[in-house]
């Protein structure tokens, strides 16, 4: 457990003893050593310019020593803005730079924000990130069940387009997400609620906001000051009790706020390996996995694919492997969509649909699907599944039916994803309930197909096993080349069980071992220290065959 999860769950408790704050004794921790403060930059335009203003004599309180900072307002200039920045994190030496969300000025996109954080950390390699979302505007006068969805949407859009990428890009770097909508909107519903003693007006010098636009007033900006200091120093304000000139417990009130925000926590970080920055991008990258092909120069296959994102990643990992067995012109084209949408079954809308479609009512992937499908050029044709309603063996006759009418020796693939939440569910009953899964659908569904079909070659891959045993490894020490559990460079993408960058090569090995007809080597050559993922590849290939592939 991590230590912010360790104050959140303290935080949780204090919700049902009495109130600590409404009483303070204290202005700082006893008998506790003393944090040296970090040296922060904060660039911002909006209200996020002056949303931490009182965080010096807040982190003072709890103990902090040293904590500085400087506020800067976004110069309108992208290259100004930059020159900007790396002037004031230079000079101040800094070991933090806070970023404030800008849509206009910023984008929304991770591009702008890239540039200026490779740019500080080669001013200073360990440099920390926090960025910075503001609240929605004019909280004071709004509806509070409609601000906080939007709040929470827009929170979750800033996490999921930016904070998320950086993390991935800077993984020995802390990039903290620091988004204060729910804190206006926790003292809002409390002081709706007469739960804030000692605050006598919403609106005012001495009120929650300065004003209806939703500036923060001294208590807003109180508890936002007492947020940021949680996530900077992962402080606990329990023990702090500072003094307010009210008596509103802000301590509580933060545990709420926290309550929204320890989802986005950020995972360990990866150990500098040098004395640079560790800046992962997709080009430079070096796996701690290899694999061994033969080359063979032969002609590649047309393949289209049409699925979610268990399974095309998947397939798309077969391209490099099969350029590096020199294989030439594998064509893929693939469809991804939602997991329900990428079933067999949504197929429906596209095999049906009457080309060319009328003006108004076209939609582009099924045009161009159809086009691909009706040229009568698609040599494999690959489907994966998501649940039994949307997988039955009609759902896939559907579209062998339509591929072989245009090409009768369309070979198909099908694959079978593991069940749900394979990077996070207890491994026995994941195993269970794979086995059990796999078993009907290879009876039921697999086995009638090439009854139905025998003059085409119908090939059946299942990820359950493999991801199962892979995580088993993992878990058990026994994969140790391997850094990352979970994100672009680890076993899995997301917690939710997207296949990261080490199934998606093992699995693109062996869908390509299959597709290509093709004999993978027992054990890899001349990658000394990596895991050897052709050992991996042939051990989960004779676990399936035993039970049917």
């Amino acid at each position: 457990m991590t230590k912010l999860n360790c104050i959140l769950a303290g935080f949780i408790l204090l919700l049902s003893l009495p109130t600590l704050a409404a009483t303070p004794s204290s202005d700082a921790p006893c008998d506790k050593k003393p944090t040296k403060g970090l040296k922060c930059v904060f660039v911002a335009d909006g209200p996020l310019v002056t949303i931490n203003s009182r965080l010096p004599e807040m982190v003072k309180k709890a103990g902090i020593v040293g904590h500085s900072q400087v506020a800067l307002t976004y110069d309108a200039d992208p290259k100004k803005r930059k020159a900007q920045i790396l002037k004031a994190i230079s000079g101040s030496k800094a070991d933090l730079l806070g970023l404030g969300y800008s849509k206009d000025l910023m984008g929304n996109t991770p591009g702008l924000y890239i540039d200026v954080m490779d740019a500080a950390l080669a001013i200073n390699p360990k440099m920390q990130f926090m960025i910075l979302s503001p609240s929605s505007p004019n909280i004071p006068v709004r509806e509070l069940s409609a601000v906080k969805r939007n709040s929470d949407r827009f929170h979750k859009a800033v996490f999921t387009i930016i904070i998320k990428e950086l993390r991935d890009r800077y993984p020995s770097n802390r990039v903290i997400c620091a988004s204060y909508g729910r804190a206006s909107i926790e003292l809002k519903a409390r002081f709706t609620e007469k739960k804030l003693p000692g605050v006598s007006s919403l609106v005012g010098p001495k009120g929650v906001f300065l004003d209806k636009a939703g500036q923060p007033g001294p208590v807003l900006a109180e508890l936002n000051a007492m947020f940021t200091g949680l996530l900077m120093y992962d402080m606990d304000w329990a023990d702090v009790k500072p003094k307010f000139e009210h008596q509103a417990d802000l301590v509580s009130a933060l545990a709420k706020v926290l309550r929204y925000e320890v989802k986005h926590r950020q995972n360990d970080l990866e150990p500098f390996t040098g004395d640079g920055p560790n800046i992962y991008t997709k080009e430079t990258w070096v796996p701690d996995w290899g694999y061994t092909v033969p080359v063979k120069p032969r002609k590649g296959y047309n393949c289209l694919f049409y699925g979610h994102d268990y399974f095309i990643p998947l397939v798309e990992a077969i391209g490099p492997i099969a350029k590096k067995a020199g294989v030439t012109g594998h064509n893929p084209m693939t469809f991804s969509k939602r997991p329900h949408w990428g079933a067999p079954f949504s197929g429906k809308e596209a095999l049906h649909a009457t080309i060319p479609m009328p003006r108004k009512k076209r939609v582009p992937w099924i045009e161009k699907l159809r086009a691909f499908l009706d040229s009568g050029k698609v040599d494999v044709l690959g489907l994966t599944y998501y649940e039994m309603d949307t997988g039955r063996i009609e759902h896939y006759k559907m579209w062998f039916d339509y591929a072989i009418s245009k090409n009768p020796k369309t070979r198909f693939l099908i694959h079978m994803p593991s069940s749900f939440d394979p990077a996070r569910r207890n491994l026995k009953i994941l195993n269970k309930t794979n086995d059990a899964t796999r078993a009907r659908f290879y009876t039921k569904v697999v086995q009638p197909l090439r009854k139905a079909y025998p003059k085409n070659e119908i090939m059946f891959w299942y990820s359950g096993n493999l991801t199962s045993e892979v995580r088993r490894r993992y878990e058990a020490g026994k994969l140790s080349p391997v850094k990352k559990y979970i994100g672009p460079r680890g076993v899995f993408a997301v917690p939710g069980g997207y296949p990261g960058h080490l199934l998606c090569d093992l699995e693109g090995l062996i869908l390509y071992s299959l597709i290509y007809k093709v004999d993978l080597p027992k054990t890899m050559t001349g990658q000394k220290g990596k895991l050897d993922l052709n050992v991996l590849a042939n051990e989960m290939l004779k676990i399936e065959a035993a039970k049917g592939m």
